[in-house]
């Protein structure tokens, strides 16, 4: 219960922009210990059996997922959260920053790798297990990866040398969007897609969309390991999948297809940009996006909850207000966690 308290500070205090009210310096609890839930119930002489399957660290020593499994993880996720909810939030002209901005990236590996490697994400495990424990081990994935994305964006506002891992790891998440995608017909996977693609897809195509955009204006070659190509690529078939395929009537869902409109149109914008042109000339040419087909109809909340900048209403895409609302997207309030 203490785990689950923890995190969900954390969440919190991501969306609110606010320091935790339970920092881990004064919140030392152990992770859950990774056994069943009915082993709880065992008498002495059972949980002891229990027990003594454990490794030294807490882990079960089978390959099998369990809720508290699942627990454990986020609860070292929670505190890497934290970590970069000090950076983000604390002063930026300390002399220490950098230090510590380093002290957190070795962190993150560091913690990453307290996982066991079976109950790590991989493609193929969509084949090897069931529908929600694949679902299990990708959204701790994508948790775990949006929280290295955002220490990467702190990161390109110290040094731009970093802008490189930050288009590689928004790849990384794309591709297990995509994987995602293959994976789309069980209802366990049509039912949180458009939830999952709001909090991570679209703030992973924003930052490559944004940056293919940035360095074709500039005439440079991209900073990612990945060839310009197979960066446009993966996001005109993300693209054309969302576009094509029908999700279930969902709010969640709208606002990803409205998303995914603004980024093909940049992407275009980007694909058409054409050397020579003065940035100036080129914003006054682009075209303002179509954001809502005629007669489309938002269902009731949308508008409450989420705004889209002023920019995309008729300005155009070449603003840098609007590359940075795009840059900068964080829809850390939509979770995937009640999912599973």
């Amino acid at each position: 219960m203490l785990a689950v308290v923890h995190r969900t500070d954390k969440k919190i205090a991501t969306l609110m922009a606010r320091p935790p009210r339970l920092p881990h310096q004064y919140c030392d609890a152990d992770p859950p210990l990774d056994i069943s839930d009915e082993d709880l119930f065992l008498d002495s002489p059972a949980i002891n059996s229990v027990l003594a399957s454990l490794d030294g660290q807490g882990w079960h020593r089978e390959a099998r997922l369990m809720p508290a499994t699942v627990t454990r993880m986020r609860h070292f996720l929670s505190i890497l959260r934290e970590q970069v909810l000090e950076l983000s939030l604390g002063s930026k002209f300390a002399s220490d920053y950098g230090d510590r901005l380093l002290q957190t990236c070795h962190l993150y590996q560091g913690v990453w790798n307290q996982i066991p490697f079976r109950f790590h994400y991989d493609p193929t495990c969509w084949t090897s297990c069931d529908v929600m424990e694949s679902l299990a081990r990708i959204l701790i994935r994508f948790d775990y990866q949006f929280r290295v994305l955002h220490l990467q964006r702190i990161r390109c506002k110290e040094n731009n040398a970093a802008i490189g891992d930050l288009m590689d790891t928004s790849l990384q998440v794309l591709s297990m969007i995509m994987d995602l995608a293959r994976n789309y017909q069980p209802y366990e996977v049509q039912r949180p897609f458009p939830c999952i693609y709001l909090s991570y897809g679209i703030p992973a195509a924003g930052i490559l969309v944004t940056e293919l955009y940035t360095y074709a204006r500039a005439n440079r070659p991209l900073p990612a390991s990945t060839p310009r190509s197979e960066v446009i690529r993966l996001l005109s078939v993300l693209i054309e999948w969302v576009r094509s395929t029908e999700m279930l009537p969902l709010t969640t869902a709208v606002e990803a297809s409205e998303l995914t409109k603004v980024i093909s149109q940049l992407l275009d914008d980007t694909l058409n940009h054409q050397h020579g042109i003065s940035v100036e000339h080129a914003a006054e040419n682009v075209a303002a996006p179509v954001i809502r087909d005629p007669g489309d109809s938002l269902p009731q909340g949308f508008g409450d909850g989420f705004h889209l900048p002023s920019e995309t209403l008729g300005v155009g895409l070449a603003g840098e207000e609007f590359l940075s609302w795009l840059n900068e997207l964080d829809l850390d309030m939509v979770s995937g966690e009640r999912f599973i």
